[in-house]
């Protein structure tokens, strides 16, 4: 469904991504994980089209999408939802006006028809009777829902997350997290995520890879990463501040 090639973007001269790869088959969820700064944000943004890599290739469906025109990008899009790591709700617009935003301007759907797909939508997250009420209403954990229910609204292929747990309570995120399972299990939605969140990477990821320093250091499933023997990740998962990942205290 997704490869990344051998991807490398600089900015003003500092690598970002260095001859980063990474596969994703149909059906499946990966979750990358990384410290704050490696690229995993940039990497999403790669699959979209909101940046061109400086070299390499970004295969959807076998197309290599960096060489697509704006109007064959337009369409292209219409196969990804995005779930923001902030939610990103429009606080002027009630919830079902923010879940069906994506169906109001590019479809040719009657509003009356866009509220009915909304209710359905957010139906599957969990939530009833919100439709009407404004974003500033909700807790952050309906928020979250929210904006999911606005990822799924017009039914896409794929669907990316931008640290789907973060800002949440334990029991909220785990909630959160149920429901990417739930959702990738009926709708059979491809799925690539970025997260911190340890706990969040082993229940919703089929496999787990490693970003660092641009590139892809490592890959597990949630059942290995216990007995990884990778000390990048072994590192991370344990969060210490002494390995490979230099956390600078060394100059300290």
């Amino acid at each position: 469904m997704i490869d990344l090639i051998g991807l490398r973007k600089s900015f003003d001269g500092q690598k970002v991504l260095e001859d980063c790869s990474l596969h994703v088959e149909r059906g499946e969820t990966v979750v990358i994980i990384g410290r704050s700064g490696t690229g995993k944000s940039v990497l999403l943004k790669h699959l979209v089209g909101l940046m061109q890599p400086d070299s390499g290739q970004v295969l959807i469906n076998g197309e290599n999408t960096v060489e697509f025109n704006q109007d064959e990008w337009q369409q292209a899009r219409t196969q990804f939802g995005m779930l923001f790591q902030n939610a990103a709700l429009f606080d002027s617009m009630p919830v079902w006006d923010n879940v069906g935003l994506g169906l109001l301007e590019h479809t040719r759907l009657k509003r009356h028809e866009v509220y009915e797909i909304a209710q359905r939508k957010l139906e599957l997250v969990g939530l009833t009777d919100v439709e009407e009420k404004m974003p500033a209403q909700l807790s952050g954990g309906m928020k979250k829902r929210v904006a999911l229910a606005r990822a799924i609204a017009r039914d896409p292929e794929i669907i990316l997350y931008d640290e789907p747990t973060a800002g949440l309570d334990p029991i909220t995120g785990d909630m959160i997290n149920e429901l990417i399972v739930r959702l990738r299990d009926r709708l059979r939605i491809t799925a690539v995520a970025v997260t911190h969140d340890i706990a969040s990477a082993r229940k919703i990821g089929d496999r787990i890879y490693m970003l660092h320093d641009g590139k892809m250091v490592g890959e597990e499933t949630p059942a290995s990463l216990d007995q990884t023997d990778n000390p990048y990740i072994r590192q991370f998962i344990r969060g210490e501040a002494h390995g490979p990942i230099d956390t600078g205290l060394a100059t300290v």
